[in-house]
């Protein structure tokens, strides 16, 4: 998987050299690395798309056909499609775009709570915000606007994330790293 990755990468790479080429720009190591890192947030959140709807979907169809929960099925489904999401959520962000280096040190309890928070602030917040903003206010049809929300959600999830949910602080001192 790892050699997929390289691949990946510095195909990835080439391919935004090659159409910045004529600006007489490049990325800086520093800004291919956030740009890397912000590419595996997108992955990590399109797989976790999948994994809930699809808790979701398995879910409903064993409440449905054991008739737990009634008509409201759908209601507990979406909940532990959410819990079930947000814990693979965290595991993915934590082990994989934002990885702890060797020299840092950060609570895995604390990144979860601060994640918690974060993800309740953008999806509790902001989003209906935006979405009463885009539907009340502009007049953007209700199914067509949850997709510029996107615009506004990803990205700030995204950098809470990054520079609060999993901040790391140096082993050595207090000097603080990301």
């Amino acid at each position: 998987m790892k050699k997929i990755w390289t691949v990946f990468e510095s195909t990835l790479r080439r391919l935004i050299d090659l159409v910045m080429k004529p600006s007489g720009k490049r990325l800086t190591d520093p800004q291919w690395s956030a740009f890397m890192q912000f590419i595996k947030f997108g992955l990590v959140g399109a797989m976790n798309t999948v994994v809930d709807y699809g808790t979701y979907l398995a879910t409903l169809y064993i409440f449905v056909h054991l008739h737990w929960f009634g008509e409201k099925a759908y209601l507990v489904s979406t909940m532990l499609g959410f819990i079930v999401s947000f814990f693979n959520m965290f595991f993915w962000n934590n082990k994989y775009v934002f990885k702890k280096g060797e020299d840092e040190q950060r609570s895995a309890l604390a990144s979860l709570i601060k994640l918690f928070i974060t993800y309740s602030l953008t999806g509790i917040i902001i989003r209906p915000g935006c979405m009463f903003v885009l539907v009340d206010l502009i007049g953007v049809p209700q199914t067509i606007a949850p997709i510029p929300v996107l615009l506004i959600t990803i990205p700030a999830n995204f950098i809470l994330s990054k520079l609060w949910a999993f901040k790391s602080k140096k082993k050595q001192g207090d000097k603080k790293e990301r």
